[in-house]
């Protein structure tokens, strides 16, 4: 607005200097009073201004004009101005707005399969404790015979199987065929060819798993006894672990007619294809008073067992080694839990290393359950039976079974600490009433 009122009082003044000093003309021509320069100048600056305005045809200012005509003003020639443009209003700096930081989301952890419980044995859709006193015979090696069988021994066998039950006797171990002398029929190759007489060998089993029922006490029948290749025995027994032609014949004839016939019994809880194979097994625990087996012969033995139990029954298999420390070389054949032994003399020896009383079954590192199928219940290190199941039970071990009602032997004392086992099995009913 000023730069506008400016200009325009240039112009006004502009044209009062003009107007005060130009000569007037008082004619239609306006002669007279200018002379023929100042009309030149008047004509040129006219001119001027007309080109200035953007006129392409300035006045003509030529002598052969007839008639002069009026002059127009001479307007002085002022300067271009720039244009006056509006001041810009300034875009107002929008204010940053701060890009919001995500919030991280954490990584949502897996959550883990929970790993296997190994301080129970699984079975009927429950997790237990497997508590009992092994039989383990009534008459060694005669059981299943022909002579002081258990049809013939029916009446006192019921009777102990109910003071067991009365107890705490939840499951117990029975020898089947121990050293082989009674109830096998052999080739003159020493194979094993079958069972001596099938009829009666069948007849005593169905009487056994009668008994069990009849008190709700299961099974876990150990087919063989160490002493089958003890050095009193025929070296031909051997061949049942060392020949495959030979094992083929028992697996076939022996085990898998028992399997077939007894594999859905819900009585049986595990088979056991022999009682401490490791005294006999080379490089493993041989003692000396057992025939040498090579290592890689009682792997194939146990493999083949396994198989047979898990094609034709519904149920476990299980192993009876010696001292806790050789099971670790019966890993990884097929057993669904493991049943070493313990007694206090096993201690002293560094293969053995320390026990279960003071070690916990995860130290042990096994991929199995354990269950201990064998404890003293006579001569027990200091130990009383009802100390033995705790401290089992809490070093997450998987059972305890004691030897033994039948046996009669240094380690066993039945009678005399059977109101232990009783005690802990009405505490922990829920742990060991198998069902």
């Amino acid at each position: 607005m000023n730069r506008a009122l400016i200009s325009f009082a240039l112009v006004l003044c502009a044209l009062m200097v003009l107007w005060l000093g130009r000569p007037f003309s008082f004619g239609p021509g306006g002669g007279g009073l200018l002379s023929p320069s100042a009309t030149a100048s008047a004509s040129a600056t006219s001119g001027a201004v007309a080109l200035a305005r953007g006129n392409n045809q300035p006045t003509p200012n030529s002598s052969h004009a007839t008639a002069k005509a009026t002059p127009t003003p001479a307007w002085p020639v002022l300067p271009t101005l720039p244009p006056v443009l509006p001041t810009a209003t300034p875009s107002p700096t929008p204010t940053a707005v701060p890009t919001p930081t995500p919030t991280a989301l954490a990584t949502p952890t897996p959550t883990p399969t929970p790993a296997p419980t190994l301080s129970r044995v699984s079975a009927f859709g429950g997790k237990w404790f497997v508590l009992g006193y092994d039989y383990p015979w009534k008459d060694y090696s005669y059981d299943f015979s022909t002579t002081s069988n258990i049809s013939q021994n029916y009446s006192a066998i019921s009777s102990q199987f109910a003071d067991m039950a009365a107890n705490g006797t939840h499951v117990t171990r029975w020898f089947v065929f121990n050293n082989g002398s009674q109830a096998l029929s052999f080739n003159s190759s020493g194979w094993i060819t079958g069972i001596k007489n099938p009829a009666a060998f069948y007849q005593d089993f169905d009487q056994m798993v009668a008994i069990a029922q009849a008190h709700n006490v299961f099974l876990i029948p150990d087919l063989l006894d160490g002493t089958f290749v003890s050095t009193g025995a025929a070296t031909t027994h051997a061949l049942t672990f060392t020949n495959s032609s030979a094992m083929q014949s028992y697996m076939d004839n022996v085990v898998k007619p028992i399997l077939q016939r007894y594999g859905n019994n819900h009585w049986i809880l595990a088979w056991s294809p022999v009682n401490e194979p490791d005294y006999f097994t080379v490089g493993v625990n041989r003692g000396g008073s057992f025939q040498p087996i090579p290592y890689a012969n009682v792997q194939t033995f146990m493999r083949t067992f396994n198989s047979y139990v898990h094609t034709y029954t519904s149920q476990m298999s299980t192993i009876e080694n010696g001292p806790l420390a050789t099971t670790h070389y019966l890993t990884g054949l097929g057993f669904d839990f493991y049943s070493p032994h313990w007694y206090p003399w096993m201690d002293q020896y560094s293969l053995t290393g320390p026990g279960p009383m003071t070690t916990t079954a995860s130290s042990w590192h096994l991929d199995k359950p354990i269950v201990f199928g064998e404890l003293p219940s006579s001569n027990t290190g200091g130990y009383t039976v009802s100390q033995m199941i705790s401290t089992l039970y809490k070093n997450g071990y998987a059972g305890a079974m004691f030897w033994s009602v039948n046996a009669g032997d240094s380690a066993s004392n039945y009678g005399g600490t059977k109101s232990q086992m009783a005690s802990f099995a009405q505490a922990h009913a829920a742990d060991v009433n198998i069902r």
